[in-house]
Parts: structure tokens; C-alpha cells; sequence
């Protein structure tokens, strides 16, 4: 191996690598007869991985943002009668430092339209998903600064918004779907997105579709430096308080 080449592979461990993310778009057709004519097509935008990253590392990204498998759906059964699909699609949030934190988006049409969502965070140096208790040490902690500020934004909501919150919170083992604040558990949130400036805790309060427009952001920011004592040295983000 060259100089050049060691040098530029000491650079690239040093300072992170990121993934060439290029998209692939098919438009795909419904076969059954009785399919509506506004259903008869729906489009997948498929993330295509390639750059300096190990063989294993693209496979493990490819087979990890599968759509299909990702959201438990079948492209066989959405190209014959199940027309609720109507588009696939995903957002590079965050794309360096050995990290790429991608949202993938399935949306669609019953009754009214709908969309959810999945947040995933990879590591690039193996093309593998790392969960909240990769990054964290003293989870317990962590969840208490999240309940902390979870109710400090339910105490400044509206009072319409306060009142669609209480409705959802009294229906029967209501609080396993919509937690107050104090019982809100880790593994209730939908994820996490990584930035320059820190990590923002993601959390779906799932109102239904006629009081959406009420639905709190459920957007929980902290900074490196707050969140500096409970990053785990050996992990991903420990970079960022080095």
C-alpha cells in the first residue's frame, strides 16, 4: 500500500466516513380488475448505497432499509389488490462522522390519507442499526431528562391542544399509548435524529387523523454538551465530546 493511500485511510478513520446515497425511482402498476384508477399506480423511491464503505457495510444498509421488509408490507400483494400504498420514499438527515441517520416514509390512502414514518440511525463502519442504549450509559438519567422536558412542553401547550391531550389520556389504558410525561419509557419513543448540534428524542403522541393539527411536536432537543455525561465513550457519538 502507498503513502497516499495510508494517509487518506488514516483521514478517513479519523474524521468519519459518509455513505453516496443516490435515488432510484419506480413507478409500479396494480394488475387487479377492480383496482380505482386513481390506486392503479404508486412509486417507491429506493436509496441506492455505494462509496468507500466495506462490501458488508453496503449489503447491511441495503438489507436494513428495505422498504418491504422495514414496514411489513409485500410489493407482491401491493401490485395486485391491495391499493392502500401510494408511495415509498426516504430523507438523508444526517450523513458523515461514520453516521447516517435516514427517515423512510411510507404514506397512503384509506379512508384519508396517512403517512408514517421510521427513524433509523446507522453505524457506517458496519452498516448496522444502533439503538438509544448504543450511544447512552445511564438510561435511567436520560429518560428523566426526556420526561423533563416532555412536561415542561405539555405545561406551555394551548389550552384546546391541553384539552385533545386529556381525552386521549382517559380512554381506557390510555396512558400505554399516550404517556404522561412521568411514565414515558425509552422504548416509547419512535427514535432519534443526530445533528451537528446534538440529538433530538423523537415521540409520536398518535392522535387520529381529524385532530392531528392539535398533535404536539413530540420533539425533545438536548446539546452535546447536555447530553456530554451520559454519551458512552465507546460508542458512535462519542466524537462529539472528545
Amino acid at each position: 500500500m502507498s503513502v497516499l493511500c495510508v494517509v487518506l485511510l488514516a483521514h478517513a478513520i479519523v474524521n468519519g466516513q459518509s455513505v453516496t446515497i443516490t435515488p432510484r425511482k419506480e413507478t409500479y402498476k396494480r394488475t387487479a380488475a377492480d383496482v380505482p384508477d386513481f390506486k392503479r399506480h404508486f412509486e417507491v423511491r429506493y436509496p441506492v448505497f455505494s462509496g468507500n464503505l466495506t462490501r458488508a457495510a453496503l449489503a447491511n444498509l441495503k438489507t436494513n432499509t428495505d422498504y418491504w421488509q422495514v414496514f411489513e408490507i409485500s410489493l407482491e400483494e401491493n401490485l395486485k389488490d391491495d391499493d392502500w400504498l401510494t408511495s415509498l420514499d426516504y430523507q438523508v438527515i444526517y450523513n458523515k462522522n461514520n453516521i447516517l441517520d435516514i427517515r423512510l416514509a411510507m404514506e397512503g390512502v384509506g379512508a384519508y390519507p396517512d403517512t408514517s414514518y421510521l427513524y433509523m440511525v446507522f453505524d457506517l463502519r458496519t452498516g448496522k442499526e444502533v439503538a438509544v442504549e448504543d450511544l447512552f450509559a445511564q438510561l435511567p438519567r436520560l429518560r428523566n431528562m426526556i420526561r423533563a422536558k416532555m412536561k415542561s412542553q405539555e405545561n406551555a401547550l394551548g389550552r384546546e391542544v391541553k384539552k385533545e391531550l386529556a381525552l386521549h389520556r382517559s380512554f381506557e389504558s390510555g396512558a400505554e399509548y399516550y404517556p404522561p410525561p412521568e411514565k414515558l419509557e425509552l422504548k416509547s419513543l419512535e427514535g432519534f435524529s443526530v445533528s451537528d448540534r446534538g440529538v433530538t428524542f423523537l415521540y409520536d403522541y398518535g392522535f387520529p387523523h381529524v385532530s392531528q393539527a392539535l398533535q404536539p411536536p413530540g420533539k425533545f432537543f438536548f446539546s452535546w454538551a447536555q447530553l456530554k455525561p451520559l454519551i458512552r465513550r465507546d460508542g458512535l457519538l462519542a466524537r462529539f465530546i472528545g
